[in-house]
């Protein structure tokens, strides 16, 4: 436990000046948007495209900016964890100790392509923050049908704090959280576009949510509660019901990624599941209330007040009501035929 928290605390003294840098500058390009470009147009004017725009130049600033902190002169090294990774990148197995092998073989890729060197080790961690910034807009459109809600989606991301750390530390969070983005965005098309017609598309969109989730759980193991909160979704929302099918071949799709870590496990006496459950508490463990509002506490501190409070007003808004008002395909593009073109 005590290693525990003095890796935690040099993780935070590691990454302090930098989540500063990455605050400033995801601040100053949303501003640039939000204050030059939004407010300045209605909300007729602000077509679909001129959305699409802006959000690729935040994603394509963000980015850059990263790209460009990392590759000129940057005074921060490789973090704790950050060496530990790129060291198992320089033995790669099946598995290790206490994660998947993912976060390994991706920083051999990119270190066999650019060098051996810290740029070149985090620059995976600034393309699959942009990979995430993509799925989270797609995610928005999917579900209210809006480009202006996605733009805004994207901007309060750029200012998470969870986001910002993410945008340049080469940790297993990185790949994990992009994953957990497009299983939801695949998991969406699946579950709204349910109509007969078009039953391949859905059915291609679980192959997808298994094969990412899979991919995720190589890198985080903790990815695999994604399905629960695809069941309790499907719990409350009747109609998502009938696609249990497809979410159980997502499933079981999912849990072929298995394969490696248990084999490994197996050939090192199950080393990896004994530091799995201990952390968990599933070895010798108790349930304490002080972890649970330490747990609470920190979602709400990488996420940011100002999302908690804007998450929380939102759900009491829609309480009782179906939060995507938009629920298919079918519906979005009958709006958008309703609606007359912007001038």
């Amino acid at each position: 436990m005590r290693n525990r928290k003095r890796k935690a605390r040099q993780r935070i003294i590691d990454f302090t000046l930098i989540a500063g840098r990455r605050a400033a500058s995801a601040y100053t390009v949303a501003n640039l948007s939000s204050d030059s470009a939004i407010p300045a147009t209605s909300s007729s004017t602000l077509s679909n495209a001129r959305c699409r725009i802006f959000a690729a130049l935040l994603i394509g600033a963000a980015v850059a900016i990263n790209l460009a902190y990392f590759w000129i002169n940057c005074p921060i090294d490789l973090s704790g964890d950050e060496a530990q990774y790129w060291d198992w990148s320089r033995r790669l197995q099946l598995s290790y100790y206490s994660k998947g092998p993912a976060i390994a073989y991706i920083i051999r890729g990119a270190t066999a392509i650019l060098g051996d060197t810290m740029p070149a080790v985090r620059t995976p961690a600034v393309m699959l923050f942009g990979a995430t910034l993509i799925g989270i807009y797609a995610i928005a459109v999917r579900l209210f049908c809006d480009e202006r809600v996605a733009l805004w989606s994207l901007v309060l991301s750029l200012l998470s704090p969870i986001m910002i750390y993410l945008s340049g530390a080469m940790t297993i969070d990185a790949p994990m959280i992009a994953c957990w983005t497009w299983a939801t965005y695949f998991a969406a098309r699946a579950l709204f576009d349910s109509s007969s017609n078009q039953r391949r598309s859905v059915m291609s969109s679980w192959l997808c949510v298994g094969l990412i989730v899979g991919f995720g759980f190589l890198s985080k193991y903790s990815i695999l509660l994604w399905f629960v909160g695809l069941v309790v979704f499907m719990f409350v929302d009747r109609r998502s019901r009938r696609d249990w099918f497809g979410a159980t071949g997502a499933f079981g799709i999912s849990l072929l990624f298995t394969a490696p870590v248990i084999i490994w496990n197996n050939a090192n006496g199950w080393v990896g599941f004994r530091h799995v459950a201990r952390q968990t508490g599933a070895d010798g463990g108790r349930f304490n209330l002080g972890n649970v509002v330490e747990m609470v506490g920190g979602q709400i501190g990488v996420l940011g007040p100002t999302i908690v409070v804007l998450l929380i007003g939102k759900a009491y808004e829609t309480h009782g009501t179906h939060l995507f008002p938009h629920f298919s395909a079918a519906t979005c593009r009958a709006d958008e035929i309703s609606q007359p073109p912007p001038p």
